[in-house]
């Protein structure tokens, strides 16, 4: 006879049949079969339990850890997992104390650290199911009153080329860059999920500690009009998320990231000018930056350039209510993109760096834009590179920076860019206005045509 509380060695019929019997039988049964049926239902519960508590702990990170909206408080951990799952975020300041634990409980997790002093690194680190996931560091923002240097990186156009946008990181990295600034075409295609995933991936190891700022380029918007991919993948500040353009702080500088997609009638983009809603909240912001306390610099970023000798040439024909609050303004730089190539452009004052060497495949040089554009250009370069930009006092230093590291140019100043000519923002060639104007007569042509052949159909029916 074995132990009183050995498990029983059933068949799966004799398992079923205990399982099962009618109170009759139940009545009948011996206390020991009684016995042995409660502590195989009790194993049976037990296994069942440790078996649902294996499924949830098998969620695992999928994607992030990486930091989004860092301000002078706080910071946002961004994480996905495989599963639902509790996830925990543990932070730590300088002297490893452990500061916080947040938890967050579902498969997207954005969970925001708040509470922290300005200018201060802390440590964080994601566990999931209680496995470490790793984390980074991560430097709060300066106090608004801080006239401290800045340091921060500019590119753009990373969409096709992931090895060229790694070896980007990883100079931005070893420069110390406090924050990035994407100038848009994150992806080639917006609505592509994979796509989105694949940046993320080839930026984690900067923005696991780093916090980048994107703008919003057409390729995001490509087969998805609504840009939910890029309202989910990032926390804006500001009403980004929802508007998809915003301002934020960071020491002497104010930041304005706009959307040069949106315009005043969406049947015929980029016909008719920016959006006139846009474009009041940016005169309005504009007007506060000047009034707002220790601001020195005001930076602008659009996907679309005003000037441009690339591919695209610029749109400062569309963009000339934005020029025209630049000048107004005394904006210290618009950073661009769109046309994949290094080129600094001035006029009236202002400077305009467009930085569309992020991966994608580089651009020529393209003759015959408009008068404006020519004006504008300084330099172009058909090049991979990026943007470090380095702010001290009233002195921005611009540098283009192939990614091996080598200099492709560099710009120092303290003032207003002088000289040169400032032509009307006006498309001046001929081609150009005469194929629209051809499509129009085309068109005309072409609904004139068809209504007479359906007017001699009815003339001939009656």
């Amino acid at each position: 006879m074995g132990p009183p509380f050995a498990a029983p060695r059933l068949r799966g019929d004799a398992l079923f049949a205990c399982l099962i019997r009618s109170p009759t039988e139940n009545k009948a049964s011996s206390a020991r079969d009684s016995r042995r049926r409660y502590r195989l239902l009790e194993r049976v519960s037990l296994a069942l339990m440790m078996l649902l508590s294996a499924t949830v702990s098998a969620a695992k990170l999928s994607l992030g850890p990486y930091v989004q909206d860092v301000g002078i408080d706080s910071f946002v951990v961004v994480v996905e997992t495989d599963a639902s799952a509790s996830v925990t975020v543990e932070v730590g300041d300088s002297d490893k104390a452990n500061i916080a634990t947040l938890t967050s409980q579902g498969t997207w997790h954005e969970i925001r650290v708040a509470g922290l002093k300005a200018k201060s690194s802390y440590r964080y680190r994601v566990l999931v199911g209680g496995v470490d996931y790793g984390g980074g560091t991560v430097a709060t923002a300066p106090l608004l009153t801080d006239d401290a240097p800045i340091n921060f990186a500019v590119y753009g156009d990373s969409r096709d080329g992931r090895d060229i946008e790694r070896a980007i990181v990883e100079k931005v990295i070893a420069d110390g860059a406090e924050l990035v600034l994407h100038t848009g075409d994150l992806v080639r295609q917006g609505d592509l999920d994979s796509e989105w995933r694949d940046f993320l991936k080839a930026e984690a190891p900067l923005m696991a500690n780093i916090p980048l700022y994107p703008t919003l380029g057409n390729h995001e918007i490509y087969r998805d009009d609504e840009a939910k991919n890029f309202r989910h993948y990032f926390v804006l500040p500001d009403g980004g998320r929802k508007q998809l353009y915003y301002s934020f702080r960071y020491g002497p500088a104010r930041f304005f990231v706009l959307d040069g997609n949106q315009t005043d009638d969406e049947r015929y983009a980029h016909k008719k000018g920016v959006s006139s809603v846009q474009t009041q909240w940016l005169a309005n912001a504009l007007d506060a930056a000047d009034q707002e306390g220790g601001v020195r610099h005001l930076f602008v970023l659009v996907h679309q350039p005003p000037f441009s000798t690339g591919g695209h040439c610029g749109s400062a024909e569309l963009e000339s209510d934005w020029v025209a609050l630049f000048e107004r303004h005394r904006v210290r730089a618009v950073f661009g993109g769109h046309d994949h190539a290094y080129q600094r452009l001035e006029r009236n004052g202002i400077r305009y760096f467009d930085s569309g060497g992020g991966g994608s495949s580089i651009y020529r040089e393209r003759p015959g834009c408009p008068a404006f554009d020519q004006a504008a250009r300084r330099v172009y370069v058909k090049a991979f590179h990026y943007l470090r930009v380095r702010v001290a006092g009233d002195l921005v230093k611009v540098s283009a920076v192939a990614p091996d590291g080598s200099i492709i140019e560099e710009v120092e100043y303290d003032r207003e860019a002088r000289g040169g000519s400032s032509p009307e923002l006006v498309d001046e060639r001929i081609w150009p206005r005469a194929l629209r104007i051809g499509a129009a007569v085309g068109l005309a042509c072409l609904l004139l045509f068809l209504g007479a052949r359906r007017l001699r159909r009815k003339v001939r029916k009656s």
